[in-house]
């Protein structure tokens, strides 16, 4: 029997079986479901060019599965690293810290200046004539086919012969992709990953960076028609550029107009020493972060069925978590003795008036 893919859309996710003419064995190919989700969007302006890294934790009883990713130009694919999420899940755990003065009477009790924070605002087979194969790489845990269309069903084409299995659902996603010309990178899971996992045990596959030109910064939110509502479901975003941004839901940048309703949990400054933090060893250059970081959290059991586009916000304020510490002063071994002897010269006076009655 021939193994193929069967694709599901979403950033659209790809799951096998063994099949027979390219079609599942049974009615539905083992359900794969994304545990948790996180992605980085490094964007220079100046150079309109944006890294985006995806980190994608699966739950699936199959082994052999990938997805699709579009770009609105052709990407370089890159290898990236876990160690970049954690790096920035420490950095907006950082409070930043104002020093305040407080004046006391005597030595009290205090909170402790460790207390909870609060939130302050401010090469390849080249079969099909209309598909035109970029590059195919081994690229950590996955093999990656990046591929440029200028036909949908070409391209579906290309998909099934070099194993996968397509479905009216995803040339029906794909479609505007190619009419827009945008790249489809293909991820399948390289076969030695899948060889080592145990099947109905979460996957956890090293991120994957991609670089591409684009006039905006560009998230591949659009879901399939038949996606369905699922609970629980958290993505979290970590832009790094030169300002605090927004997101809006369109088909394109031009028609970006619907509010993305996702929650932003933080937009901090990132220091030079910052910078240097994060990039070590993760594929990315402190020259290519921006000096702002803004978190968005979207747990949105289903996605609207658009991409998703970012750009400047007009609240340009800071939104981080703040810690106070306070130096204390003690102002009683002050005032006790002034007080003392303005309560002395009081009485005095008095006793000299009622001497003079």
């Amino acid at each position: 029997m021939k193994r193929c893919l069967v694709i599901a859309t979403g950033l659209a996710l790809l799951s096998s079986a063994p099949v027979s003419a390219c079609m599942p064995v049974s009615e539905s190919p083992a359900p794969i479901a994304v545990a948790g989700e996180e992605a980085v969007i490094a964007y220079d302006s100046r150079t309109g060019t944006e890294r985006f890294i995806r980190k994608a934790t699966f739950d699936t009883r199959d082994r052999d599965f990938g997805f699709l990713v579009p770009t609105p130009s052709v990407p370089t694919v890159s290898e990236s690293s876990n160690e970049l999420f954690n790096r920035l899940g420490g950095l907006v755990q950082t409070p930043v810290i104002e020093k305040k003065t407080r004046f006391l009477w005597g030595r009290q009790e205090t909170e402790s200046t460790t207390s909870a924070l609060s939130m302050k605002s401010g090469s390849a087979p080249r079969s099909f004539p209309q598909v035109e194969v970029q590059e195919i790489k081994r690229v950590g845990d996955f093999e990656a086919a990046v591929l440029k269309a200028t036909d949908t069903n070409a391209l579906m084409g290309w998909l099934k012969k070099y194993g996968y299995v397509s479905s009216p659902e995803l040339k029906e996603w794909v479609e505007p992709y190619v009419r827009q010309g945008y790249a489809i990178t293909a991820f399948r899971i390289a076969a030695d990953v899948r060889d080592k996992h145990t099947p109905g045990v979460q996957m956890h596959l090293k991120p994957v960076c991609l670089t591409f030109q684009t006039p905006a910064p560009f998230y591949p939110y659009r879901e399939g028609k038949n996606a369905v509502a699922r609970d629980g479901r958290l993505l979290r975003v970590y832009y790094l550029g030169d300002k605090r941004v927004t997101g809006r839901l369109g088909d394109s940048l031009a028609n970006a107009s619907e509010e993305w309703g996702a929650n932003t949990t933080q937009s901090r400054s990132v220091s030079p020493d910052d910078k240097v933090r994060l990039c070590a060893k993760t594929g990315l250059e402190p020259a290519q972060v921006g000096d702002r970081l803004t978190v968005f959290e979207d747990r949105a059991s289903l996605r609207a069925r658009k991409d998703l586009f970012f750009t400047a916000a007009t609240d340009q304020a800071l939104q981080v978590p703040t810690r106070i510490e306070y130096n204390d002063i003690d102002v009683s071994s002050a005032v006790l003795p002034i007080a003392g002897s303005l309560l002395a010269g009081t009485g005095l006076a008095w006793w000299v008036r009622r001497r003079r009655r």
